[in-house]
């Protein structure tokens, strides 16, 4: 193990678990949501997670409720470790850690040539989850924000505007934020009002995961998912705010493989419209198919995805925190002002495509 104070903190959760390593304890990631360590004992390995997303009592309640209810309800995710007193979790010096089973089946990471099943794996554990939590009950409601909850963004806007106003100016970050504000309340009142005239009973809700992708799956020799983990964005919402956010993960992935980092980070990049309609194109047709095996999926909900492409900027925001890095500040304001630029234009293309290839699929 490292040297203080990880080592000391270690050695107090260990010891909290009853858990001795046998062999050096490995960083095997560590993220804005998690620090994940491997530890190995004479009884096997183990997963230790210092919670960063989870960071409260009822957050990792939550947590620790739903890994129970996916495994009790067809949906396997790494089994929870309880400490030496039958706790499911471990709260030490304001932090919060969870221990699981070290699972040894393959996983990928964003290096890794992922194939095309991979991708289709990733459906099929999304609609596997969402049937899985179907009935669950968290026991400590709304505590996550939901993709199109309106009135709490204008909430969590209003704070950072008032957090902005008394922020050191001569960060670059607080101006550029100070200068993309307005145009977050403007879509903000544009989508507001556009939600206010449609009804949205059509759209099921469940617990969603919030961030699926083949890196959060477990996968074994022949590429078929065995386990689900990282439930640090879960909440109940629409599922159809997972489905589109795991399209776009797959699509910035088709890119990776066509172009090159230089071509994608250029400021001059454009991607042809025909090409990104042919890309969605095969995105969609995946998705709705490889969904539609596990459970159903109609035209009418899927009529809905423009609102969610619409309110991407709204939801990212709330990854800015003036109490980050300026490094990291000002990468997400690139991130944010492409995104606000984008989304009446990425909305009438995916709902043009969407209608295209539902049409097609329920034609055969």
């Amino acid at each position: 193990m490292s040297a203080e104070p990880v080592q000391r903190r270690l050695q107090f959760v260990l010891d909290a678990y009853q858990k001795y390593p046998n062999d050096n304890v490995t960083l095997c990631y560590f993220g804005m949501a998690n620090e994940v360590f491997i530890v190995p004992t004479k009884e096997g390995k183990y997963v230790l997670k210092n919670c960063f997303k989870s960071n409260t009592r009822k957050l990792i309640t939550n947590e620790v409720a739903l890994i129970d209810h996916l495994n009790r309800n067809g949906c396997p995710t790494p089994a929870i470790i309880k400490d030496k007193h039958g706790n499911p979790f471990l709260e030490f010096d304001g932090q919060f850690y969870v221990m699981t089973e070290f699972i040894s089946d393959m996983t990928y990471n964003w290096s890794s040539d992922i194939p095309d099943k991979a991708h289709k794996e990733t459906v099929r554990a999304l609609a596997d989850f969402h049937k899985a939590t179907k009935n669950f009950d968290e026991p400590y409601p709304g505590l996550r924000v939901g993709f199109l909850d309106m009135q709490a963004c204008r909430n969590w806007l209003l704070g950072l505007q008032q957090q902005i106003e008394v922020a050191d100016k001569s960060r670059t970050s607080v101006a550029k934020m100070a200068e993309l504000l307005p145009q977050y309340f403007s879509l903000l009142n544009k989508l507001e009002d556009e939600i206010s005239t449609l009804d949205l009973s059509v759209l099921e809700k469940c617990y969603i995961h919030g961030d699926l992708h083949c890196f959060n799956l477990f996968y074994d020799q022949e590429g078929n998912f065995t386990q689900v983990i990282d439930f640090d964005f879960s909440r109940y919402d629409y599922r159809l705010a997972d489905i589109f956010w795991s399209s776009r993960i797959f699509f910035f992935r088709e890119l990776k493989k066509r172009y090159s980092r230089k071509e994608l980070d250029s400021d001059d990049f454009e991607l042809a419209e025909d090409e990104a309609v042919e890309i969605l194109s095969k995105i969609w047709r995946m998705v709705i198919s490889e969904y539609r095996k596990s459970t159903s999926l109609s035209a009418q909900e899927l009529s809905f995805v423009h609102l969610f492409v619409k309110a991407v900027p709204l939801y990212i925001v709330r990854f800015f925190e003036l109490t980050n890095s300026e490094e990291e500040c000002l990468e997400h304001l690139e991130w944010f002002e492409w995104e606000l630029s984008r989304g009446d234009k990425d909305a009438q293309g995916l709902q043009s495509v969407i209608k295209r290839v539902v049409d097609e699929l329920d034609s055969k």
